[in-house]
């Protein structure tokens, strides 16, 4: 069966997508924005933006969903989780692969809000009075990777990289707050909340880089990976990516399912716990075989 791009759909309805390519999801999502999405000035970057409240939808990871319908950077995405998952908020070795963290970084290199601290180093509490304590941080990879080794159909295995105060402070905070890990049928399901996603540039890299942490925990879990699951609160475009935006769609609009190959993602012969940027190599993808790059700004 051929299936084709078929243009915009109702964003709140994408939720059942089960087989389908990353990039007909994607695309299906990307132009509802642009044609229907709600004018709103963004006053941070000083940029007017067209944004949708709201959006869910599922990817299956039987195929990596790294788009084909223009480049992704594989290599640079591997180094961003392999910074996330170090627990670092120094972009120092980030930076010999990759610069997309540059900007938000403190003249020492240090990002306060760096997804990868709380992840790994989570301000601990008194067991008994619930209250915030200087020592015992928490190890949240850790945790859920135990917790679902030993209880399955444990409900709790959550991450997250939003802390309150750090927050309030942040000049970014964490725009993926959060994801959640659950064992279905032997096949694991990460649902990642995202409070705010840029769609052209950023959504891209979450859902190669959430499938790369996907597949790390359910190798370590021993299980294989199912679905990755995505919620997004606000999903916007800005005014300034317009172009790339019409670009990537008329491409996407020229290509069928069938046009698009299933890539395979291979992982390091290496426990998560063991993992650092020399293992960068290890990490490799079969059949990708991507339409050149669009070149979309950030919005700083």
């Amino acid at each position: 069966m051929k299936l084709a791009f078929t243009g915009t759909l109702p964003a709140y309805l994408l939720t059942q997508f089960l087989d389908l390519h990353v990039d007909m999801v994607y695309g299906s999502v990307l132009q509802t924005i642009y044609e229907n999405g709600y004018r709103r000035y963004n006053e941070r970057t000083g940029l007017q933006t067209r944004s949708i409240s709201g959006i869910s939808y599922r990817l299956s990871l039987s195929s990596y969903p790294i788009l084909q319908t223009k480049y992704i950077p594989f290599e640079k995405v591997v180094a961003e989780n392999l910074w996330f998952l170090s627990g670092s908020r120094n972009i120092e070795q980030l930076r010999l692969h990759t610069k997309i963290w540059d900007d938000w970084a403190d003249v020492h290199g240090n990002i306060p809000s760096a997804y990868g601290r709380f992840w790994r180093s989570f301000p601990g509490f008194e067991p008994q009075y619930g209250e915030p304590a200087s020592q015992n941080p928490v190890d949240q990879i850790k945790y859920v990777c135990d917790l679902l080794k030993k209880e399955p159909g444990s409900r709790r295995g959550l991450v997250l990289a939003w802390h309150p105060a750090n927050a309030t402070k942040s000049y970014l905070p964490p725009c993926h707050f959060a994801f959640q890990v659950l064992v279905q049928s032997k096949r694991l399901d990460l649902i990642l909340y995202q409070r705010s996603a840029d769609y052209p540039v950023g959504v891209p890299w979450n859902l190669a880089g959430y499938a790369i942490i996907a597949g790390l925990i359910a190798k370590e879990v021993g299980v294989k990976p199912g679905f990755l699951i995505h919620h997004i609160g606000d999903a916007h475009i800005y005014e300034n990516q317009f172009d790339g935006v019409e670009e990537h769609l008329e491409r996407i609009r020229n290509t069928s399912e069938a046009d698009l190959k299933r890539v395979k993602l291979i992982l390091p012969d290496k426990p998560l716990s063991k993992l650092s940027f020399q293992d960068l190599s290890d990490f490799k993808l079969e059949n990708y075989d991507p339409q050149p790059p669009i070149k979309i700004p950030v919005a700083v």
